[in-house]
């Protein structure tokens, strides 16, 4: 076998063990105790066309992985199993994605490393095992953004610099956490390759994913300060609470 060859073996395998990692019991009925029941339902609302927001105090991200969610209702149904494969396809996406952009950086070795990691990493695949949160979808945007910004930066496309930045900034959407990995593109950019022109008017088109997610702080920052909170007043029932969400997820 040739040394191509068994790199695009290596790719398939991976994404071949992210999906036996993840489709097992995709459709189980989810805990109680966490924040499914939260995602599907308000997809559900969008689904059924009908008006739907997250609590006020939770605002912090845009009803984009909702719709994603109510997006995927659409195709194949409303069911647990459709509002997960919405993480599932998300991340494979991701692992071929990273796969193919370190391939692009000459460095078929990382590549590798890169994309079994995420099919493999305990983190990567509890979170999109259940539509708890959308830190999967964040995940697999926080690895391939940045590979494929060292990409534009060394090729100087600036169609490639608009890519990359869309694909930085869209994690935003899922995880104010994203923010991370967009700061340090910015300081990786400093160097000689940096880019210029209109390349770096393409690189700030991420800031344009910052709108929604600005109008959802906002709108956190409005919740209501009188919401009784008696479960999260107390340590050891905020503890207690936070366990359950944690254990009800992985299990």
């Amino acid at each position: 076998m040739s040394a191509l060859a068994r790199t695009y073996a290596l790719v398939v395998a991976a994404l071949a063990l992210a999906l036996a990692l993840r489709l097992p019991g995709i459709g189980s009925t989810p805990t109680p105790s966490g924040d499914e029941g939260n995602w599907t339902w308000i997809a559900w609302d969008l689904h059924m066309g009908r008006p739907a927001a997250l609590p006020p105090d939770a605002r912090f991200v845009p009803l984009t992985f909702a719709r994603l969610i109510a997006a995927a209702y659409a195709v194949l149904g409303a069911s647990f199993a459709s509002a997960r494969a919405v993480l599932v396809v998300g991340l494979s996406l991701g692992v071929v994605a990273a796969w193919a952009l370190a391939r692009r950086l000459d460095a078929p070795r990382a590549a590798a490393v890169v994309a079994l990691t995420l099919a493999v990493h305990p983190w990567s695949v509890a979170w999109s095992r259940t539509v708890t949160v959308p830190y999967a979808l964040s995940l697999a945007l926080a690895v391939a953004g940045p590979l494929a910004w060292m990409d534009a930066l060394r090729t100087r496309s600036p169609w490639r610099m608009l890519l990359a930045a869309q694909l930085l900034g869209a994690g935003l959407h899922f995880s104010p956490l994203a923010a991370l990995p967009v700061a340090a593109c910015a300081l990786y950019s400093f160097g000689p390759e940096r880019p210029r022109g209109w390349s770096l008017a393409a690189a700030l088109s991420a800031l344009a994913h910052l709108a929604p997610v600005v109008v959802a702080a906002a709108g956190a920052a409005r919740g209501n300060p009188g919401r009784p909170r008696h479960l999260f007043t107390e340590l050891p029932r905020r503890l207690y609470v936070f366990a359950r969400a944690v254990l009800g997820s992985l299990d």
